[in-house]
């Protein structure tokens, strides 16, 4: 994009011709740096946008993957405190069976003592 003919003339006017041009130089080479610029920013943009996506894709498959394998490894955590509960559960039942045994026969033999006692004394009061 070149000078406008006003701003070129207004400058040869205040500077000089060798002084306008040499201006004028540098103001298209700015110019032309400042497109270059804008598409090497368009271009790194669209390479960064790109990037970002294939990442959040392997983040994406890894985070999926790492619940998966979480999840797995839950399920048989669970599965070793069900199993566990279960043997406390079938031990508990068996104290109690064993309790019962034991409940019984003490009032089995207390029985048999109560009458044994009471036969007793009724022969010796006769």
């Amino acid at each position: 994009m070149s000078a406008p003919h006003k701003l070129s003339r207004k400058l040869q006017e205040t500077l000089g011709p060798e002084a306008s041009d040499a201006m004028i130089d540098w103001m298209n080479h700015t110019d032309t740096r400042l497109d270059e610029l804008h598409t090497e920013l368009v271009e790194f943009r669209s390479e960064v946008r790109a990037d970002f996506a294939e990442l959040r894709q392997e983040f994406d498959s890894k985070l999926t993957t790492g619940l998966g394998s979480l999840r797995e490894e839950m399920r048989v955590g669970f599965a070793k405190v069900d199993a566990k509960f279960a043997e406390i559960e079938k031990s508990a039942a068996q104290r109690h069976a064993d309790f019962m045994k034991w409940t019984l026969g003490f009032w089995v033999l207390s029985l048999a003592t109560l009458a044994g006692t009471i036969i007793g004394l009724s022969n010796r009061l006769r």
